[in-house]
C-alpha cells in the first residue's frame, strides 16, 4: 500500500508513531473502474487522462491507469500538464474521436478545475469516469470509488478508541469495505447513451 511505500507508516497493522486511519484504496480499484467504464460504453477504444506532470503521485496514477487500460485492450492518451492555463488550453482544443472517454486519476491540479473539466467534457460530448461520487453529482457520466460515508463511520470508531486511551500507532489502519458506483442520468441523456442492462442492474 502507498502509505507503507512512502514511509508514512511501518505497516498497515502496526502503523507506529501517531498515525492511524482508513485507507480508501481508490488507486487499487483502477482496473475495476476501467472495466465498468468499458462495460458502460461497449464501443470504448481510448481513454484520455489529464494529470499534473510535475507531481510524482499524479504521474504514478497515470502510469497505473495506462497499464490497467492496456490489459483490457484500451488505448491511453496522456496529457501531462504543469499549470491550470495549460490544462485549459490543451483540453479546449483537444479533438475527440468516436470511442473516446475521459478517465480521471487522483490529481489536485485537475480536481481544482472541476467546473471547467466537466463543462468542457459536456460540450465535447465526451463520456467521463471519475473515482469520487461528487464528480458524478456535478455532471460526470459516472463514478466508482470508496464510500466516504462508510469511511467516516470507520474513522469515528477509531477516534472513539483513541479518546478512550488507545495509542493511534497501535491501531491498525482499516481498509474501506464499501465502494459506490454512481451514474448521472442527466449526463446519460445529454450524451444520448443507452446503457447496457447489465450495468443498470
Amino acid at each position: 500500500v502507498a502509505l507503507v511505500a512512502a514511509g508514512l507508516v511501518a505497516s498497515m497493522n502496526q502503523p507506529g508513531g501517531n498515525i492511524t486511519g482508513v485507507a480508501g484504496l481508490s488507486l487499487q480499484r483502477t482496473d475495476t473502474r476501467l472495466a465498468i467504464l468499458k462495460e458502460m460504453l461497449p464501443k470504448l477504444k481510448r481513454i484520455l487522462i489529464f494529470y499534473d506532470a510535475s507531481n510524482e503521485f499524479s504521474r504514478e496514477n497515470f502510469a497505473g491507469s495506462q497499464k490497467a487500460a492496456l490489459q483490457i485492450g484500451l488505448q491511453t492518451m496522456g496529457y501531462g500538464v504543469k499549470a491550470v492555463e495549460e490544462l485549459k488550453a490543451t483540453f479546449a482544443k483537444l479533438p475527440i474521436q468516436d470511442g473516446d472517454a475521459l478517465f480521471h486519476v487522483a490529481d489536485d491540479l485537475v480536481e481544482g478545475e472541476a467546473e471547467f473539466v466537466l463543462d468542457t467534457a459536456r460540450q465535447k460530448k465526451l463520456p467521463s469516469m471519475f473515482n469520487d461520487d461528487r464528480w458524478a453529482s456535478l455532471g460526470a457520466l459516472a463514478s466508482y470509488g470508496p464510500s466516504y460515508h462508510q469511511m467516516g463511520q470507520q474513522a469515528a470508531r477509531l477516534i472513539d478508541k483513541i479518546l478512550r486511551g488507545q495509542k493511534p500507532g497501535a491501531l491498525a489502519i482499516e481498509r474501506v469495505n464499501k465502494f459506490d458506483f454512481v451514474i448521472n442520468y442527466r449526463t446519460v441523456r445529454a450524451l444520448d447513451l443507452t446503457l447496457p442492462t447489465a450495468v443498470l442492474k
